[in-house]
């Protein structure tokens, strides 16, 4: 019994309003935010020629960057500075630009402090490292030309160096930055070593040979003094032997330099084949972090974040579940450190500053992670180009609001990366990918804000939503017991089609053939058979399905009564698996009346042979049923028109769309003439299709 507290409970409920806030609260507290804060969107893709290098640089600090160029053709190697379209100068350079890396043929620094940053340029000839030096994008000259700067092994094959870019620094206290880089090879052991050039009065200090193959320098300062020391990221590349170098590169080593660049402590080692040492340290709010991330490569190994101290003492260790190839730091929205730590097929893995998991931004393959301050506002953005998907990504600090695009890098490409300025406008990113170079505009959602106005759009959206279905279901349920009244009237319909003068003559027909035989017996069983039909019509008629054991048995009693009449004009057989389930609900008549139609339309206008063939086939919920015979075909049959109106086939075309519509399971037939092998016809094939969505078709 509903009580009215009952019924006040069901009205709250079932309320339209109270329906739609549950979805909504749950959607919008999933996906609170259906725009993402920025948009990084290509701008163009063009092809350069073979060995042409580009970067972009703002080099008078206007808020315009100037285009850098370099090039190696086969009649010298060149670099020219370009502002808009127009070519500024042009300098020839001694030597290539043949270095492993691409990406750091020149370092732009303002090392004299006139505000316009001269141009520190490397070249490659032979074994030898050569400086060049632009102090004025407007001067043709060059200030520094040819200045030897190291000599590098041969390696494997031939010389390999590659230039490691670093921050400009003070180091004498004199209010002037000097140049500082690195320079490391892969397989040579020389020259591994960390420089500071000194322009005011051409003097070169260099450090002494650093262990492992150098990956980047990081600078920070780590003793208070007010000075930033120059810290290594390094890796153990395996190829220098331990009696050939006290650091060696079967090693990594945590190698901290003063501003001298003489060692602060002795260099911690690392062992592991191909280890990592990448240093986390970053200055915070809680104080200055000092860590490294150690990884040796190596298969089932973790990586550990090794605590040190300023003076090198190692203080801590903890073991992180990852086997990364590279790491850097961020910050979250509380400006606390994160460590992310970029590991192959898998992508980037972060930990907070309690090294506890945050989470992981999947990537294969092996992501290139670049640092960089697009937007100006102090804060470093990263930068993760994928080269197996094509993908470049623009995180902010923290790996948070992520701004991606799809420029199809090839893998395996030497990557150059810069930014584009142009004042007033958004940044754009410059990446040249070998013989390709793409320019993408970073910048502010301005739809970002407008996202938030979805809120009561999702929520009315859900009321419209739910006020559809509860208007849906009430016509649904009229519906239903409309197409329940059409389908009980079909039904009589049907049995008035069966009960009609041709059924009821062909019976008396074969009865009276019998008569006139004096088969009293066979007279009387056809009378019992002919009963019997007209029994279980009459008490099946309110009625729409039955099982389908009961249905093929009808169609057996009937074609047992039509071989009475036409005798050895006709020969019938009906093949039911013994593993379909006959008690499976199927429309009435589903078959008998395509079996009737094959008698009456195809057998009967022939003079002998006939066949009708009844197959039932079944796998997991599908039913399949075949009423086939070896009539003379649909076509002749309507040319010699014996008297039927086609109601039949009609009915049964409404009856299946009326069960499609009420019942869950899904009925279909179709009709198929058959031919011999010269063409003739040879008889129809009615196939009736029904898939049962929740009762099996075979027992087991």
């Amino acid at each position: 019994m509903i009580t009215p507290a009952r019924k006040r409970i069901l009205t709250l409920l079932t309320n339209p309003f109270i329906l739609a806030a549950i979805p909504a609260a749950a959607l919008l507290v999933s996906i609170p935010v259906r725009h993402n804060p920025y948009i990084l969107s290509p701008e163009s893709n063009t092809a350069c020629p073979e060995n042409f290098y580009c970067i972009y640089c703002d080099l008078d600090g206007d808020g315009y960057s100037e285009k850098i160029s370099a090039f190696d053709y086969p009649n010298g190697s060149g670099i020219t500075v370009s502002r808009g379209a127009m070519i500024m100068n042009q300098w020839n350079i001694s030597g290539t630009f043949g270095f492993q890396g691409k990406s750091t043929f020149l370092i732009p620094a303002d090392c004299d402090g006139n505000g316009i940053s001269e141009l520190y340029i490397f070249s490659l000839k032979g074994d030898s490292v050569l400086l060049h030096s632009v102090k004025d994008p407007s001067d043709p000259g060059l200030v520094i030309r040819s200045r030897l700067i190291d000599l590098a092994g041969k390696g494997s094959a031939a010389s390999d160096p590659r230039i490691v870019p670093a921050e400009p620094q003070d180091l004498d206290g004199d209010g002037r930055v000097e140049l500082l880089f690195g320079i490391t090879t892969g397989f040579s052991k020389h020259p591994r070593k960390v420089y500071a050039y000194y322009p005011g009065n051409d003097s070169l200090v260099a450090s002494p040979p650093v262990g492992g193959f150098i990956l980047g320098i990081l600078q920070e300062d780590i003793n208070n003094d007010g000075q930033n020391e120059i810290i290594t990221d390094v890796y153990a590349s395996g190829n220098i032997a331990k009696s050939e170098m006290q650091h060696h590169d079967q090693s990594a080593w945590l190698t901290v330099l003063d501003r001298n660049l003489e060692f602060m402590f002795d260099p911690v080692e690392f062992r592991g084949n191909f280890a990592l040492a990448t240093p986390m340290v970053m200055a915070s709010p809680k104080g200055l972090v000092l860590d490294v991330l150690v990884s040796p490569l190596e298969q089932d190994s973790v990586a550990s974040l090794v605590s040190f101290s300023p003076a090198g003492e190692v203080t801590g260790r903890t073991a992180i579940p990852v086997v990364p190839y590279t790491g850097f730091m961020t910050v979250n929205r509380k400006n606390e450190p994160v460590y992310a730590a970029v590991e192959r097929e898998r992508g980037i893995v972060l930990f907070d500053s309690h090294r506890e998991l945050l989470g992981e931004i999947h990537f294969p393959g092996t992501p290139l992670t670049i640092p960089e301050d697009i937007d100006l506002d102090g804060i470093p953005e990263i930068v993760v180009c994928s080269f197996e998907t094509g993908m470049v990504h623009v995180y902010r600090a923290g790996m948070r609001q992520p701004a991606s695009a799809d420029i199809g890098i090839i893998s395996g490409s030497s990557l150059i990366f810069s930014v584009i300025r142009k004042k007033d406008e958004a940044p754009r990113i410059f990446i040249q990918a070998g013989a390709r170079q793409y320019v993408l505009q970073y910048r502010r959602n301005q739809l970002y804000y407008i996202s938030f106005g979805l809120y009561p759009l999702i929520y009315a959206g859900f009321i419209a939503f739910v006020l559809l279905v509860q208007k849906t279901q009430r016509r649904v349920l009229t519906r239903r017991e409309e197409e329940m009244k059409k389908i009980s009237e079909l039904q009589l319909a049907l049995i008035g089609n069966h009960l009609d003068p041709h059924f009821t003559l062909n019976a008396l027909n074969s009865v009276l053939h019998l008569v006139e035989q004096s088969d009293r017996e066979k007279t009387r069983d056809s009378l019992l058979k002919f009963s019997g039909l007209y029994r279980d019509m009459l008490l099946s008629a309110g009625k729409s399905r039955r099982h389908l054991g009961e249905e093929i048995e009808f169609c057996r009693e009937y074609l047992a009564l039509e071989k009475i009449r036409y005798g050895d004009r006709l020969d019938y057989s009906i093949i039911l698996p013994p593993e379909i389930n006959t008690e499976l609900q199927v429309p009435k008549f589903v078959i008998q009346l395509f079996a009737e139609n094959g008698v009456k339309h195809g057998i009967a206008g022939m003079e002998h042979g006939g066949k009708l063939e009844i197959i039932v086939r079944g796998a997991d919920r599908d039913l399949t049923v075949e009423i086939r015979d070896n009539g003379i075909g649909r076509a002749r049959a309507a040319e010699e028109q014996t008297g039927s109106t086609g109601k039949g086939m009609k009915l049964m075309t409404e009856l299946f769309s009326l069960c499609n519509n009420y019942y869950e399971d899904r009925y279909s037939f179709s009709v198929t003439d058959l031919a011999d092998t010269m063409g003739t016809p040879a008889g129809t094939c009615v196939t009736v299709s029904i898939h049962f969505r929740n009762e099996p078709v075979i027992i087991t």
